[in-house]
């Protein structure tokens, strides 16, 4: 019966969906391995600390508190440094320590279930991987440099583009991005109207 009928109806089949199993049937059983607990063997939820030959990495797969494209972007410069052969993973007793550690804090913050293990919040995790490769912006040496940036990224929104600002492949346009993100995110929410018979585009802001 459905809720605000007054008949039972008849139905085949009822799907319960209440989630689904992470499963890896096209790797082998010893690559990307998972406990009983729920954790998922992935250090930095990316690399199997089981690979000989870091020649394998999983990207996207988290459950972030905050936007997922910035991280899987975050994730391919990080594995082009490592792929490039510019920076060397840590030893297998080091990244098994990292997960243990990263699954433990997770389940003393949320229900244990299959997932917990690849739940990043944005900030945290995206600060943590630009470490590996130098592209975490330097918010000291900003404070003294550049007091206007600093402003903006201690107390505006975290913008992926912070993380253009030193590192391999910088971006010289992103200082420029990051102090003018405020006023494009107004712009939209603008008022706009175009009168025909001049083609004169006016703005009326709220």
């Amino acid at each position: 019966m459905f809720e605000g009928d007054e008949k039972i109806t008849e139905v085949d089949t009822v799907i319960m969906a209440t989630g689904y199993e992470w499963k890896f049937p096209f790797l082998e059983d010893d690559i990307v391995t998972t406990e009983k607990d729920g954790r998922i063997n992935l250090y930095k939820c990316m690399w199997s600390p089981n690979l000989k030959h870091q020649s394998l990495v999983v990207i996207g797969f988290v459950l972030p508190f905050g936007p997922g494209f910035p991280l899987g972007e975050m994730q391919c410069r990080w594995v082009a440094q490592v792929f490039s052969g510019k920076i060397k993973l840590p030893s297998k007793d080091i990244m098994m320590k990292d997960i243990i550690k990263r699954h433990e804090q997770n389940v003393k913050r949320y229900r244990p279930n299959d997932k917990v293990s690849i739940r990043v919040d944005y900030v945290p995790y995206m600060d943590d991987i630009a470490s590996q490769f130098g592209a975490k912006p330097n918010l000291l040496k900003m404070l003294i440099t550049d007091p206007q940036l600093f402003q903006a990224c201690f107390f505006g929104p975290c913008l992926s583009y912070q993380y253009r600002l030193q590192g391999p492949h910088k971006w010289k346009g992103a200082r420029k991005a990051i102090l003018s993100a405020k006023e494009r995110m107004k712009t939209p929410s603008q008022e706009m109207w175009i009168m025909e018979e001049t083609n004169v585009m006016c703005i009326i802001s709220h």
